[in-house]
């Protein structure tokens, strides 16, 4: 679900995590997936609403930016077709 869940996302359900320096990504019912910048699925956990916004409030996550999101994708899409970068 990590790869449909990323698809899917709109942007302000992507998130930057400050001390992992990953990208989360925030799917249906917590579902939460962890990039690492290299576009690799680190792990899928699910989180409470509540601690997603906990995340969110004390800075640990913070919005992605266009240039992250987009990095993002286009990397999980080269390890789809094969083409690590």
């Amino acid at each position: 679900m990590a790869f449909a869940d990323l698809d899917q996302a709109k942007d302000e359900n992507i998130h930057f995590d400050t001390r992992r320096e990953t990208l989360v990504v925030v799917g249906d019912r917590g579902r939460t997936h962890v990039f690492n910048p290299s576009g690799k699925l680190v792990t899928s956990i699910r989180y409470s609403p509540a601690a997603i916004e906990k995340r969110l409030q004390r800075g640990l996550w913070k919005a992605a930016t266009g240039d992250q999101i987009g990095a993002l994708k286009k990397q999980v899409t080269l390890i789809q077709e094969g083409h690590e970068a």
